[in-house]
């Protein structure tokens, strides 16, 4: 180096392992190469005036270089090797290497190096990478934490002879080879920040960036929505630095059936939060590699980006918070389920919790600079069991989030959202209605459908439209249209007159393998006890007796493995095998295996039997009771193929007569016996 206050760059010097290569003639600015104009800028805007007196006059130092990601060593080393200094030795080490690259090889070399009165430069994305050594005997420790605007300024006066303004998050989320590949010969500034935003907004569709929701009132998003207000004003006191970082609620879980906006409600949050996220599927890393220690290298460059973001504006005030979301959280192999390959994955399962906890350490500022960054952690899974419980302990990913099927205001926003302002607002209510307790997904296909209709009959779209996709024509005689709908109203009265759970809707149209669908919410005030169990039960066994009390008959439709029959034995039995609230208290059988325990004992199947008899009884009192209230339901539903609560409840309110008021013609409960029969 030399003693002037300039960094005097030998810029057409080959790499050590590059061969001389033939000048281009000089022009009347002569630019250094793109990469060492880059890394020239980040070194000279990262060193303070002590540090860089001290490696300007540097004699006999171990110096170490701790850089944001694998792509940095190459042209830190290079770098490192054009400056006029013979004396350096430099241990450069990416990672790719893991046999040798590791902190107990090279000690010797580094005391050899120092005896002889060199300096000592060490390079690597991690310190755990370079000799024990070299960390123990450093001099100065040099974080390089990425490229901010004024690094990105000062490389492109390096570059193009001309300085510029760039934003201070320019280059937030892009790589060394990303950055430099935006500098080519004859580019001015302008080109090279064009090129610059195209590369960070890759991939990211700007009109859907538009149309996130406003949180405030994104009820589609349910309790991620809660989480994210709370998010939000944890965050304003970060940045008002009235807040830690180590404060605010940063590591949460999201899970639910496929189609319910996971990662859709994520990225929504964290746009409102105002924070850049890097969207990582689990898979993907294992799709690009078979060899372990790449897919390792995969899961620390993760962190090493979304670090290197957030230090990008560190300069002008605290870390830039970062989201990291892993989707597919359970293709992570499971500890507890791990086979004859348990040696195999689990180094990929100890890593990815042990850069998890570094992750979330947030920001350390060293005597070298700063260290991490302010990641806020997200996981999506449609299969939270799958997940190993280690992932979710409290300190990683400690919030759990369950997301549901949509609720009328949630079905309302995903329509106004997928219809762009296609329909009015009343139009949009009506098909809410329909749309209750359907996925966000599902609703986004019946949108899809409505306009295709609507395209191919040349004509602006409708709401006839949008309900002929909800709920499918679907031809059948009137008898078949009858038994149906008085089933499925059957289920709604039988509801309202126990007084069970919330009744959301029902509906006469195919979904999957059922015709019919009656939405109840559980109820959420109480533990469930016996007498909520068999409310459940005499709510399932309406139907059937409905269809009995008007057809003579029941059909085959309520019976089978995920039938009404089906569910209420389940229940029955669980209350005598499961949760000792039948006749005895023994735990015989888990709820899942109640089935299998009642058919191989036939004591508890005369028990089960009992009280299903008994309460298919208690059922058909409160139809025949109901009749008025069940046909006119069961004709409207005919008439319009769905019925909200709120209608079933006012036709209710009118004609019905709840259970309490209803003469039984057995008691609710027998008594019980000490033992099985």
């Amino acid at each position: 180096m030399t003693s002037s206050s300039e960094w005097q760059l030998e810029d057409d010097l080959p790499a050590p392992d590059e061969a001389p290569k033939e000048r281009a003639p000089m022009s009347r600015f002569r630019r250094p190469s793109a990469p060492l104009a880059l890394f020239r800028a980040v070194f000279e805007t990262t060193l303070d005036d002590a540090q860089r007196t001290i490696l300007e006059n540097s004699v006999n130092l171990a110096i170490v270089f701790t850089v944001p990601s694998p792509a940095w060593v190459k042209p830190a080393e290079r770098f490192c090797s054009s400056l006029s200094r013979s004396s350096w030795v430099c241990i450069a080490r990416d990672g790719t290497d893991r046999s040798r690259h590791k902190a107990t090889l090279g000690s010797d070399e580094v005391a050899s190096a120092l005896g002889r009165g060199c300096c000592v430069v060490g390079i690597a994305p991690s310190t755990d990478l370079l000799p024990a050594t070299l960390l123990s005997a450093a001099d100065q420790s040099v974080v390089i934490t990425g490229v901010n605007g004024k690094a990105l300024a000062r490389a492109l006066e390096l570059f193009t002879g001309k300085s510029a303004e760039v934003p201070d998050d320019l280059c937030a989320g892009l790589d060394f080879n990303e950055i430099a590949s935006a500098f080519r010969p004859g580019s001015e500034s302008g080109a090279i920040v064009e090129r610059l935003t195209r590369a960070r907004n890759r991939g990211v569709d700007a009109a859907i960036i538009e149309r996130l929701p406003d949180l405030e009132s994104a009820h589609e998003l349910g309790p991620l929505r809660t989480f994210g207000l709370e998010l939000k004003r944890d965050l304003e006191a970060y940045r008002a630095s009235s807040l830690a970082w180590s404060d605010v609620g940063r590591a949460i879980l999201c899970h639910s059936e496929p189609g319910c906006g996971k990662t859709y409600g994520i990225k929504a949050v964290m746009a409102a939060c105002d924070v850049p996220i890097l969207l990582v599927s689990i898979s993907g890393l294992f799709t690009k590699t078979a060899f372990i220690d790449e897919v390792i290298r995969g899961i620390r460059e993760v962190y090493a980006n979304a670090a290197a973001m957030s230090a990008a504006a560190a300069s002008i005030g605290p870390p830039r918070p970062v989201c990291v979301c892993w989707d597919e959280c359970d293709a992570l192999p499971n500890r507890s389920t791990l086979g004859r390959n348990a040696d195999y994955w689990r180094p990929v399962i100890t890593e990815f919790m042990l850069s998890m906890d570094s992750a979330l350490a947030g920001p350390r500022r060293t005597a070298g600079g700063l260290e991490g960054g302010a990641i806020i952690l997200a996981g999506a899974t449609n299969y939270l069991a799958g997940v190993d419980a280690a992932l979710r302990r409290p300190g990683r990913f400690e919030r759990i989030i369950e997301l549901g099927r949509q609720d009328r205001a949630g079905a309302a926003n995903v329509l106004r959202h997928h219809l762009r302002g296609a329909l009015g607002e009343a139009d949009i209510e009506a098909a809410a209605r329909i749309a209750e307790q359907l996925t966000s997904a599902e609703i986004a296909g019946h949108v899809q459908t409505a306009r295709r209709s609507a395209r191919q009959a040349s004509r602006a779209l409708h709401i006839d439209d949008l309900v002929a996709a909800m709920l499918p024509a679907n031809p059948m005689s009137t008898d078949k249209l009858f038994r149906i709908s008085i089933h499925e109203a059957a289920h709604a009265i039988g509801s309202l007159a126990v007084g069970y759970g919330t009744l959301r809707s029902l509906s006469v149209a195919k979904r999957g393998i059922s015709l019919g669908r009656t939405d109840i919410d559980p109820p959420d005030d109480d533990l469930f006890t016996r007498a909520t169990i068999e409310d459940c039960v005499t709510v399932d066994l309406c139907g059937r007796v409905a269809e009995r009390i008007f057809l003579s008959s029941e059909s085959v439709g309520s019976g089978g493995e995920q039938g009404d029959a089906a569910a209420a034995t389940r229940m029955i039995a669980s209350l005598h095998v499961s949760a000792g609230l039948g006749n005895n208290l023994t735990y015989l059988a888990s709820y899942e295996n109640a089935l299998q325990a009642v058919r191989a004992d036939r004591g508890i199947r005369r028990a089960v039997e009992r009280d299903l008899r008994r309460l298919e009884r208690r059922a058909l009192d409160i139809m025949r009771a109901n009749r008025d209230a069940l046909l006119e339901l069961a004709e409207r539903l005919m008439e319009r193929r769905h019925v909200d609560g709120d209608e079933a409840r006012e036709i209710f309110g009118r004609c019905g007569t709840p259970a309490d008021r209803i003469l039984f013609l057995t008691e609710r409960r027998p008594p019980h016996a000490g033992r099985y029969h």
